[in-house]
């Protein structure tokens, strides 16, 4: 173990603890959830039932998002279910890259071949009518799939589900919004609410001989040959551009790292706690970028080693602005991210560094991390530090550590400071190092007002000019009409 990986010793347990508040969930709540799922798979053979285009084009359903990863934080009660669809042969489905890295266009190149193949061309009545042309359109993959989910509960805004044998009464709610269809499924069992949204996405298959290229990195993965394109467009407007998924090969790619998954979750946590506006993908990123800079033995070490190396790697990202996608480098994910905000995270990100390295180094107030991680409500901070002790034989040990580095470092004289008072010093140095970041922390809030009110002070100056414009035409009428 290297004498920085040992640095961090003291604060291993309580990272530990907070790793595993952030993904726990009671095993009867985890059995509720999954039964409650089925609901949606009902749902799916219903569709089936309902339409010959949905049956033949249907294929299977993916567990996908970050609680299938690993990477969930918090009660896992949000599910994305991908709906995994795949052209026949016959019409020549193929990808034609956009303009927008990504993204890709979807087209059909031979659809006049399946019309007029009666057998094949029964399976897939009204292909045509998702199409502009050619183009394979989100909009109306979209409003097909959402009429369909409208035949199969037609109305039924409830259900009864057996759950472990008990009736349990479900309430149903659909949402359309984005890429996603959202069922919000809600009821109580044993004595306690559940609400569950779960996002039901169509998605089609293409083969790996379609794989996108120019600028494109090629598939990593010997055993996830194909990928996926999603109806989600750059924006409301764009109707003909599908967003690109290699979730299987993503997947596949952040098997078996020892703590990077809990690291990932940890970085999660400081960004919800403080309110940062990235995304879980945007940090997901991060870390496939770094998997090809560390080898596997980085990823073995002590959570508190791997954590505190990739949270200042992820600070590096936002500091630049720029989080490449992994896929296709050209393509900068956090592109529209203000200067002002990636200064703030950044800060942010640098201070809660600085600062539980100067704890390491004292070896005194570790327990002052968990505010970084958890909001005021989600712990207690005496109950958390009888939960998740720190043996006195390790505070021994790392102290004489840091006492023989200390000699060996330096010469000592006859004005040497007193121990005690190096203590006392040492003491001070961090309680002032926990003020100045409250100042921080304070000066970083009053940029983000005074980026506010600057906003609406724009704002209000642009309706007063627009007032003063439209009062000149008035009087300029006026004196035309006087001149008259």
């Amino acid at each position: 173990m290297s004498q920085e990986s040992k640095k961090y010793k003291i604060i291993e347990n309580v990272l530990q603890k907070i790793n595993s508040m952030s993904i726990a969930l009671p095993d009867d709540e985890t059995k509720r959830n999954n039964q409650l799922l089925q609901i949606v798979k009902r749902a799916v053979q219903k569709l089936r039932s309902k339409s010959v285009l949905f049956d033949n084009l249907y294929q299977d359903i993916s567990y996908v998002s970050s609680f299938y990863d690993g990477l969930k934080i918090g009660s896992p009660n949000e599910y994305d279910l991908d709906c995994n669809l795949r052209f026949p042969k016959v019409v020549g489905a193929m990808i034609e890259e956009s303009d927008k890295p990504g993204y890709v266009h979807v087209v059909l190149r031979n659809l006049e071949a399946l019309q007029k193949n009666e057998t094949e061309g029964a399976k897939y009545p009204n292909l045509d009518k998702l199409l502009d042309g050619n183009f394979l359109s989100t909009k109306k993959i979209r409003s097909w799939i959402e009429s369909l989910i409208d035949t199969v509960f037609h109305g039924n805004l409830k259900m009864d589900v057996n759950i472990d044998g008990t009736a349990c009464s479900v309430k149903i709610e659909i949402i359309k919004s984005g890429p996603a269809l959202t069922i919000k499924l809600e009821g109580v069992h044993n004595l306690k609410n559940f609400e569950l949204k779960i996002d039901f996405v169509p998605c089609f298959i293409f083969p790996h001989d379609q794989w996108p290229k120019n600028g494109y990195r090629q598939n990593i993965s010997q055993n996830k040959k194909t990928f996926f394109v999603v109806p989600k467009s750059p924006n409301d407007f764009d109707v003909h551009n599908w967003r690109l998924s290699f979730q299987e090969q993503e997947r596949e790619l952040l098997h078996n790292y020892k703590n990077m998954k809990s690291c990932i979750r940890l970085i999660k946590k400081i960004r919800d706690r403080h309110d940062h506006n990235i995304a879980s993908y945007f940090i997901k990123t991060v870390f496939m970028w770094e998997l090809e800079k560390f080898d596997k033995n980085f990823w073995e070490q002590s959570l508190s080693f791997v954590f505190m190396i990739m949270l200042r790697k992820y600070g590096e990202y936002i500091k630049r602005r720029n989080i490449p996608n992994y896929w296709h480098e050209g393509h900068n994910l956090i592109e529209d991210l203000s200067e002002e905000t990636a200064f703030c995270i950044t800060n942010k990100i640098r201070n809660i560094a600085d600062h539980i390295d100067r704890i390491c180094s004292t070896n005194a107030g570790f327990y002052d991390i968990v505010k970084y991680f958890l909001k005021p409500n989600e712990y207690d901070l005496e109950n958390f530090k009888q939960e998740v002790s720190v043996s006195k034989k390790l505070l021994k040990r790392l102290e004489s550590e840091k006492n023989l580095s200390y000699e060996d470092s330096v010469t000592l004289s006859s004005e040497e400071i007193p121990p005690s008072d190096v203590a006392r010093l040492e003491s001070l140095c961090l309680h002032l190092a926990s003020e100045q970041e409250k100042i921080v922390c304070l000066l970083e809030r009053l940029g983000e007002d005074l980026e506010r009110k600057k906003k609406e002070d724009e704002r209000q100056r642009n309706e007063l000019m627009d007032r003063i414009e439209l009062l000149d035409e008035k009087i300029d009428r006026l004196m035309g009409k006087k001149e008259l």
